[in-house]
This record gives structure tokens, C-alpha cells and sequence, in this order.
């Protein structure tokens, strides 16, 4: 575990990435399909964070999440891929304030083919929350 940290950590702050405009981007439109978080009994907050759309910029080494929402600033996140197996891809976020994940489907375009839509999952995390997003995502 502390090999796969050290080896996250060499990838994410001392290799060099492109940036997204030199890569190959893929867009995909998410929706939100579940959200769970510590605050259960705010109804108006689970509310919110469900009616969130994202989009996603995906390329080799990188994903730019842009978040939209009714209720909350819109944002932009920057993720770098670290890790990856047979079924997602995983990205850690660039964030100083929280430990910010996303885990994709390893091949979308399959799964869009297949049965027209992939999952991913965004999860923020500090030591005082625990939020996740499972995205149902789209071309």
C-alpha cells in the first residue's frame, strides 16, 4: 500500500503532464445517478448535489471535471490518473483542502457502445466529510 502512495505521489506532483489542449480530448455528459454524504437528514442538500451536472475531460494522462450546479458555485477540477485496472481508471485531484478522487470506466466508448452510458464515481474527502458522486455519463 505504501509502495502504490509513494508511486501515486511520484506521478502526480514530479512527472510533467500536457496539458489538455495538446492532447487527445474525449467529452462526456454526466448525470448524477446517486449521491451519499455524511449530512443524510439535509434533504435540500442531497437535492442539490443530485440535480449537479458534470462534464468530463478525459485524455491519457488527465481528466478536467467541470461541475455545474443550481444551488452552488459552478467549478472546475483538474484530476491526474494514477492508477488503473481491467474495470476503471483512477485520478487524484490537485487539491490542497481535500482528498478529491475520480474513478472512470477503463474503456467508456465500449460501455457507451454497449449499453450507451458508463459509470464513474467522484468522491471529496476531510477530516470532517465524506461525499460521493456515482455518475452516469454519455456522449
Amino acid at each position: 500500500m505504501i509502495f502504490r502512495f509513494s508511486t501515486a505521489f511520484i506521478a502526480f506532483f514530479l512527472l510533467p503532464t500536457m496539458s489538455l489542449e495538446a492532447q487527445e480530448v474525449q467529452k462526456w455528459n454526466c448525470l448524477v445517478e446517486d449521491f451519499k454524504g455524511f449530512s443524510d437528514k439535509d434533504q435540500q442538500f442531497i437535492e442539490a448535489n443530485m440535480k449537479k451536472k458534470f462534464t468530463l475531460f478525459v485524455t491519457p494522462t488527465e481528466v478536467s471535471v467541470k461541475t455545474e450546479s443550481e444551488r452552488y458555485d459552478d467549478s472546475e477540477e483538474r484530476f491526474i490518473f494514477f492508477a488503473s485496472d481491467s474495470l476503471a481508471r483512477h485520478a487524484i485531484a490537485e487539491s490542497v483542502i481535500s482528498l478529491e478522487t475520480i474513478s472512470i470506466a477503463s474503456d467508456p466508448q465500449r460501455l457507451i457502445s454497449e449499453r450507451g452510458y458508463f459509470q464513474a464515481t467522484i468522491t471529496i474527502q476531510s477530516n470532517i466529510l465524506a461525499n460521493s458522486w456515482l455518475l452516469r455519463c454519455f456522449e
